[in-house]
């Protein structure tokens, strides 16, 4: 019996130790968004006007976006899902001449409610951020939209998000190709 005392001691000391670690980030102010990589695959995604692509399964009709278009200046909005795209009618990125290759991506397509209109944009879903603490860009590839997000402080080093929109026509190159 004492064996099985500690055992179930041991694994209580393990969840509770969990469930804190777990509520620290929490109880510091830090969004989800601010604590895992994995979170930023999931809470981040790109926009071509009213369409959102994420690699998310679980946006949901109603979901808060937190927007930055990407122009100059940046402008920062917000906008609520209205569903699920379907053609590229509405949604540019589901063109027959580019659709297969943003969906192979593992894209999903949503549709938007914002104002002012969006070109081109990052957005969050579901978060509250600090829009300061973060570098949003674009650059564009032979064929395509390469966005990225990075801390502010980082120099723009490294990437913490990054996501591409293939065009389905040849465009000029603006990415640095030396990194």
């Amino acid at each position: 019996m004492g064996v099985d005392v500690f055992k179930s001691s041991s694994l209580g000391f393990a969840f509770s130790t969990i469930f804190i670690v777990a509520c620290s980030a929490e109880s510091y102010g830090q969004s989800p968004l601010e604590t895992t990589a994995v979170a930023y695959e999931s809470s981040v995604g790109w926009l071509h006007g009213n369409c959102y692509a994420i690699k998310n399964s679980n946006v949901l009709t109603g979901d808060k976006l937190t927007i930055v278009q990407l122009g100059k200046p940046q402008i920062i909005s917000s906008a609520s899902v209205i569903g699920a795209a379907k053609d590229g009618e509405k949604c540019f990125p589901l063109l027959e001449d580019r659709r297969t290759v943003n969906v192979d991506n593992g894209y999903l397509f949503y549709l938007i409610d914002s104002e002012p209109a969006i070109n081109l944009g990052i957005a969050v879903v579901d978060e509250t951020i600090q829009v300061n603490k973060y570098v949003f860009d674009y650059c564009t590839t032979t064929e395509g939209v390469l966005y990225s997000l990075k801390k502010s402080n980082q120099n723009n080093s490294s990437n913490l998000w990054q996501g591409y929109y293939y065009l389905g026509y040849e465009s000029e190159t603006t990415c640095d190709v030396s990194n």
